[in-house]
């Protein structure tokens, strides 16, 4: 059970039988009243999203996520289609619109699990800053089959460095 202070953005919670993603809160006191959890939920079953404010003797049960590894395939007409990884033939459809956010950092046949919201969120920002933990790995793979053409650089050197122009315009150095 979670008080009113206790929802937060990132959690998952249970409310009138449906689960609920919470994606902002701000908890404030109108004069002299109680405090309120003022928050913005979004449904994950219709993926509607409305506000509703907890008091302070309100609880809510905190949602249980089950998560499992899947590969991406493709999405055509508002539908993503993946497969479990070890089992190809076990395909299944999400509705587009309900991972509208998380389908912009899909690529065909990748496969990732973040057991939790902030694990991915965590990942996408460390990508975001310049982070790679197989930034290696991918560096030995250009350096051994990929050669631009005109080029005299190696193509991992010339993709670092529009890569650190790319950041050093995002992030300027004062």
């Amino acid at each position: 059970m979670l008080d009113y202070n206790e929802i937060k953005p990132k959690k998952f919670i249970v409310l009138d039988g449906a689960p609920y993603e919470v994606l902002a809160t701000h908890v404030f006191r109108k004069q002299q009243r109680k405090p309120v959890n003022a928050t913005k939920l979004k449904n994950l079953i219709t993926g509607g999203v409305h506000e509703h404010s907890f008091a302070v003797s309100d609880k809510v049960n905190e949602a249980e996520i089950e998560t499992k590894p899947a590969r991406y395939l493709y999405a055509r007409q508002n539908e993503a289609w993946f497969n479990e990884p070890n089992n190809p033939s076990q395909r299944f459809v999400l509705p587009a619109i309900k991972i509208e956010r998380e389908l912009k950092f899909l690529k065909t046949g990748a496969v990732a699990v973040a057991d939790t919201p902030e694990i991915f969120a965590s990942t996408v920002s460390g990508f975001l800053d310049g982070k790679d933990p197989q930034k290696n790995q991918r560096i030995q793979y250009m350096r051994t089959y990929i050669r631009p053409r005109d080029i005299k650089k190696l193509a991992a050197e010339f993709a670092a460095d529009e890569i650190e122009s790319l950041l050093a315009k995002r992030h300027p150095v004062s």
